[in-house]
């Protein structure tokens, strides 16, 4: 059977946008919502296939590990209360309609450097096998996230270079994601490599070398080079395909 995900196309670019401001500072902007576009249910071979899609998807693409309830495959994407849209199949970006996959689907890892150290993809994944061994053996395939290998090319110079990175990890059936995620994150705990932080509100939230937000099946991932402008350009290696 194939591995399933789903593809969200925007109107504009989402994900990290990499600009300069009115001081010519390098910045970032982040555009994380999807109000309005279009999905489509992808379906791949092998980890090769996928690896070759990540390698090629616009900045307008973010990706979910979940598929559409109904066996919808392609349609429209709206705010709950307009999921019927014209008579024609439309869901929101949500649990109630988003799924995972009983087929082979990914389980998605992000490796959060914001909150525990930069990494290049090689070496994300030698730690998670570290502390999880399975993951060793199987499909998956890694690539830089889109805060890294940011190109000055006014400046000849890099801005920025490794900063975080993504694992797609393909399981026999997809429902099985929250399960190995929770798993995987008991680990990470016991090995040191979770912690606590405190919110600006004085809540406590849970940081460390994965992003623990990342295992619903709605959730994004900004799996394309994102856009960059101003004489910026993101010259991450492309993804690499292991087992």
């Amino acid at each position: 059977m194939p591995i399933s995900l789903t593809a969200f196309r925007a109107e504009q670019a989402i994900g990290k946008v990499w600009h300069r401001n009115a001081e010519g500072k390098i910045t970032k902007e982040i555009r994380a919502t999807l109000d309005a576009g279009d999905f489509l249910r992808k379906e791949f071979g092998s980890a090769s296939e996928l690896a070759g899609y990540v390698a090629q998807l616009n900045a307008d693409v973010a990706l979910t590990f979940g598929v559409p309830r109904d066996g919808f495959i392609q349609g429209k994407v709206v705010l709950k209360h307009q999921r019927q849209l014209n008579g024609h199949p439309a869901i929101a970006r949500c649990s109630e309609d988003i799924q995972y996959p009983r087929g082979p689907g990914v389980l998605f890892v992000d490796i959060d450097a914001d909150h525990y150290r930069p990494v290049e993809p090689i070496e994300a994944r030698a730690e998670l096998i570290e502390i999880f061994p399975a993951l060793g053996r199987a499909p998956m395939v890694i690539v830089a996230s889109q805060s890294s290998f940011i190109w000055d090319k006014e400046a000849n110079a890099c801005a920025q270079g490794k900063r975080g990175a993504h694992l797609y990890v393909i399981v026999d059936h997809g429902t099985d994601v929250p399960q190995l995620a929770k798993r995987i994150i008991d680990r990470l705990w016991l090995a040191g490599r979770m912690h606590y932080a405190p919110s600006s509100s004085g809540t406590r939230l849970t940081r460390g070398l994965i992003d623990i937000t990342m295992f619903q099946p709605e959730r994004f991932a900004f799996s394309a080079r994102p856009e960059c402008c101003d004489g910026l350009e993101c010259r991450r290696p492309d993804p690499v395909v292991f087992n």
